[in-house]
């Protein structure tokens, strides 16, 4: 078989999925390595997209929650401030309601509101 390989923007050719095929992979030991088994894990064609769009950069690789956790406090934070626009309830009730601390939706209301529910100011001595 004549090697046959795809550019960038092309799908794989049936010469690299059948290169990709005879590979055993259980323990990877090098990056080259996990590169290939994540190729097995989710697919040639899903990969050369990746390596289309990074190839020969150094690129940054967020944790599963580095790339998730921002996703929901950007939802987290628009709750907070519907509730706070919407009134009626302290921001105790608005914390207890979403399982948040007290002092995310503080933050959130002063930070996006200024302010929120007024604050007992603390006592001089």
């Amino acid at each position: 078989m004549e090697p046959a390989f795809s550019r960038p923007g092309e799908p794989p050719t049936a010469f690299e999925e059948q290169l990709l095929s005879g590979v055993q992979m259980d323990h990877p030991t090098s990056a080259k390595d996990l590169w290939l088994l994540i190729a097995q894990q989710i697919g040639l064609a899903a990969l050369v997209r990746v390596l289309d769009q990074f190839g020969d950069e150094h690129v940054w690789v967020p944790s599963r929650s580095g790339l998730l956790k921002p996703l929901w406090s950007q939802l987290r934070d628009a709750e907070i401030e519907r509730l706070v626009r919407q009134g009626g309830i302290s921001h105790r009730g608005i914390a207890d309601q979403l399982k948040v601390p007290r002092t995310t939706v503080q933050r959130v209301a002063r930070a996006r509101h200024g302010g929120g529910p007024p604050q007992r100011e603390k006592q001089r001595r």
